[in-house]
C-alpha cells in the first residue's frame, strides 16, 4: 500500500516525522521536497491515502506558504474520495482546499520558542464527542496536545463545508476539522506524528488512517479487474 506524503516545499525549513508511517505494509512517497517526486498526479492514482503535514521545527516559526500545485494534490485526493489525514500546517491546506481562508496570526500558540525543534509548547483542546474524529479515538473530551504554530484558524476562516471537531480551550482556535462529504477526511492542528508529544489515544488516528487507506487500495484493485 502506498501513502502519499505532502509537505511544504520551503527549503527544508519545515520538518516531517514519518515514524508513524513506518510499517512493513506501507510504502510512502514524499511530494513537495527535493527527495520526493514531482508527478503527484500519477502517484495518487496508485496510492491508498494522502498524509498532509509539516511543522517548523522551531516552535515559534511562522507557517510556510503552500503552493498552488499542493492545493491541486489535495483536491485530486478529495475528488477520488481518498482517505486524507492532515496535521500541523497541513490542516491549513485542507481548509483552503474546501474554500476556507488562510490562517491568521496567533500570540499564545507555539510560544515555547526553544529553537531546537525538539521541544514544543502545549495547550488543551476539546474534542467533540459526536465527531468522526472522536469516534476514531473511541472517546471525546479534553486533551493536551503540542502547539507548534503561530498562526491558526477561527470559525471565520474555517471553510463552511468542513466541520470543526476540536477547539482550543483557552481561545476557541479551531484545532480539528473533518469533512461530512467524504468517507474519511480528518485534520488536526497538532502535529500528531510527533507521538512523544501527543496523547497515546491519538495513535488510533494513524491506525484508522491505515485501515481506510488499505480498504481504498483494495477497492481500486477490484475496480481494475
Amino acid at each position: 500500500m502506498i501513502i502519499v506524503v505532502l509537505t511544504p516545499n520551503d527549503d527544508g525549513k519545515s520538518q516531517i516525522n514519518l515514524d508513524p508511517l513506518k510499517s512493513d505494509s506501507v510504502d510512502f512517497t514524499i511530494v513537495g521536497m527535493p527527495l520526493g517526486v514531482s508527478d503527484a498526479e500519477d502517484t495518487l492514482n496508485r496510492a491508498g491515502g494522502l498524509f498532509v503535514t509539516g511543522d517548523g521545527g522551531n516552535a515559534g516559526s511562522a507557517s510556510p506558504n503552500w503552493l498552488p500545485k499542493d492545493l491541486e494534490v489535495v483536491r485530486k485526493a478529495l475528488k477520488l474520495d481518498m482517505p486524507v489525514l492532515a496535521t500541523g500546517y497541513g490542516m491549513f491546506l485542507l481548509n483552503q482546499a474546501f474554500g476556507g481562508k488562510p490562517p491568521v496570526p496567533l500570540t499564545d500558540h507555539g510560544s515555547d520558542n526553544r529553537g531546537n525543534g525538539e521541544k514544543s509548547a502545549s495547550h488543551s483542546i476539546y474534542l467533540s464527542p459526536g465527531s468522526k474524529s472522536a469516534a476514531t479515538l473511541g472517546l471525546g473530551g479534553f486533551f493536551k496536545v503540542n502547539s507548534r504554530h503561530t498562526e491558526g484558524l477561527f470559525d471565520l476562516q474555517r471553510a463552511p463545508r468542513l466541520l470543526a471537531s476540536a477547539y482550543s480551550v483557552e481561545d476557541g482556535v479551531v484545532e480539528g476539522l473533518e469533512s461530512p462529504e467524504h468517507s474519511w477526511v480528518i485534520g488536526f492542528q497538532a502535529n500528531l506524528e510527533r507521538q512523544a508529544e501527543s496523547p497515546r489515544a491519538f495513535n488510533s488516528v494513524f491506525l484508522a488512517f491505515f485501515e481506510r487507506a488499505e480498504d481504498f487500495s483494495k477497492s481500486r484493485s477490484v475496480a481494475r479487474v
